[in-house]
């Protein structure tokens, strides 16, 4: 009798647990959403500055028909069951949210996407391997709506390693960009700032903050645009666009990305 309550009581609380952390939806959360899954996985490796470079390509059955767009977000979830030890309780059939991905080119039918992040093993041990897999389920993040057109920035050229300030050589670039602003009818522009992962996460959100704050300065001050129309922010490490194994992706991934919203 003790050994009954022992095991449904622990069954019940690792469930409980999972679904108020958001780890574990009900089966079919997704499901209003058309079934996009991971069809296929292909490993890149780049030799880039005599350093290889790695990273894997995703490719989902989700294309311009179904309103997949370069920049968009897929979150990317496992279907798994979980054993009951008990006999009167059914096994379960949950769907755990594994990671998700940055879509980075598009085709009708189909699209190819980048790792964006991935949830820590250690989070839950109900997912066997901590890697999105052929058969994931991909579930587009739903937005108010994605950019016409972004811009990126690499930090080498705009600022010196671990500064804010905008270098001189970069005037001619922001020129640029502040003529593209004055010359479109733009109804938002979104400055991102993002940084590699050497130093602490806060020191780093703190660094990528400044320096979109410098590029929105150096804009709105040195060519009069309106301050109403920027959104400034900084990810520091969160968003990498390539591993921070490497100097060349690090440098990748010191970046301001700008955006622009019609």
């Amino acid at each position: 009798m003790y050994g009954y309550i022992s095991s449904a009581f622990r069954a019940f609380i690792l469930t409980t647990l999972l679904l108020l952390s958001g780890m574990l939806p009900v089966k079919n959360a997704y499901c209003d959403l058309p079934p996009y899954k991971i069809i296929n996985v292909k490993n890149i490796v780049r030799l880039n500055s005599k350093e290889e470079e790695q990273y894997k390509d995703y490719f989902v059955n989700f294309g311009t028909e179904n309103g997949a767009r370069v920049g968009g977000e897929l979150k990317i979830y496992r279907d798994v069951k979980i054993h009951s030890a008990v006999e009167d309780i059914d096994d379960k059939d949950v769907s755990i949210a594994i990671g998700s991905l940055k879509i980075i080119k598009v085709e009708a039918d189909s699209c190819i996407a980048r790792l964006l992040s991935m949830r820590d093993r250690g989070e839950t041990a109900l997912v066997e391997y901590d890697a999105v897999m052929i058969g994931d389920v991909a579930v587009p993040v739903l937005s108010e709506a994605l950019p016409d057109e972004v811009i990126t920035l690499p930090g080498t050229i705009l600022f010196d390693f671990d500064k804010a300030t905008i270098r001189k050589s970069a005037g001619m670039i922001l020129k640029n960009i502040a003529e593209k602003v004055k010359g479109q009818n733009y109804s938002r522009v979104v400055i991102d700032g993002h940084t590699d992962s050497i130093g602490s996460n806060r020191y780093n959100m703190g660094l990528s903050r400044r320096r979109a704050q410098s590029v929105f300065k150096h804009l709105t001050k040195r060519y009069d645009l309106r301050k109403g129309l920027f959104e400034i922010n900084g990810f520091g490490e969160e968003k990498p666009v390539t591993g921070n194994k490497t100097k060349s992706g690090r440098q990748k991934n010191r970046r301001v990305e700008i955006s622009f919203y019609k």
